[in-house]
């Protein structure tokens, strides 16, 4: 390599006050080649190993990461709040599902193995009820239905849900 021996007087040459020497010096800064003269090749290496390294390891949380779980109790979106007004007294706060007091199981909206798959599913069951759920066509809009809807599909569920028709 050309700067093996002396890479200071390369950089510099003679006189460090010359235009050609600071010229020099900001051709060589830009390539990338200023660190190697000021710090010797085998730091550059290392660093270089370093902040490979790093990026290997934040690209590799970046993929195992899942999306941090969506807290109804904090939430200040109308859908939240027509859920905890509406949908938690059965559901429970985080929608995890409960046992009531008559022993009836209400299933976790948000895991596990749905009846309900898609909007138009979960629509008609808000809708019309069933299963020992009360109907909320009586005390829901259209409109909010709908928000719940999607609430339960994207916000409890992480997933947008299969359209299939849902009444509008």
């Amino acid at each position: 390599m050309i700067f093996d021996k002396n890479p200071f007087a390369i950089a510099y040459g003679s006189d460090p006050n010359s235009v050609r020497t600071w010229s020099n010096i900001t051709a060589l800064c830009s390539a990338g080649i200023c660190v190697k003269l000021l710090l010797g090749e085998m730091f550059f290496k290392k660093m270089a190993a370093a902040i490979y390294l790093i990026f290997v390891v934040i690209a590799a949380a970046c993929f195992n990461s899942k999306p941090e779980r969506y807290v109804i109790t904090d939430s200040k979106s109308y859908e939240a709040s027509l859920f905890r007004q509406n949908c938690a007294i059965c559901h429970g706060p985080e929608a995890e599902g409960k046992t009531l007091d008559d022993g009836k199981k209400v299933p976790n909206l948000r895991d596990g193995d749905f009846k309900y798959k898609t909007d138009a599913d979960i629509y008609r069951h808000i809708s019309d009820g069933g299963n020992g759920m009360v109907p909320f066509r009586g005390q829901l809009t259209k409109r909010e239905i709908d928000l719940l809807v999607n609430f339960v599909q994207n916000d409890l569920r992480g997933s947008p849900g299969i359209h299939a028709g849902a009444p509008r």
